[in-house]
């Protein structure tokens, strides 16, 4: 696949780094993404994403821009975990080389209106911004 394009609106996994305190170094953790823009028509480039993840402690859930995905309500997402959140406030930058050739789903495809939902947010985040 070459074409950007046709990324977009699909959940992949992609490398992300965090710190290992116990460690002390910077380790990579495979994490799902939903791919909702790209900076060129072809790739490699840069992919614009959304993280999806395991909150485990509810403080950390924002409840305006952390949209909720149990598995029981979207079945055909293939996700991991029995809740997940789609976080439209945690806008990552990604390269293409980093993110899985393999789709999870299409988002965009398999529950429209969930990706337009996101989406919606997403701007409704960034219109906030001061």
């Amino acid at each position: 696949m070459t074409d950007s394009s046709d990324l977009i609106g699909t959940i992949r996994t992609s490398k992300f780094p965090y710190y290992d305190v116990r460690e002390k170094k910077m380790k990579y953790k495979s994490r799902p993404i939903l791919v909702i823009n790209a900076e060129k028509d072809l790739i490699p480039c840069d992919l614009t994403v959304l993280p999806i993840s395991r909150v485990t402690e509810e403080r950390h859930i924002h409840e305006e821009y952390d949209l909720k995905v149990l598995k029981s309500d979207y079945p055909l997402l293939n996700l991991k975990e029995n809740k997940s959140y789609i976080r439209t406030h945690k806008v990552n930058t990604v390269n293409s080389n980093d993110v899985a050739n393999k789709e999870m789903s299409s988002l965009k495809n398999t529950y429209p209106d969930l990706y337009s939902v996101s989406i919606a947010k997403v701007k409704q985040f960034i219109d906030g911004i001061n």
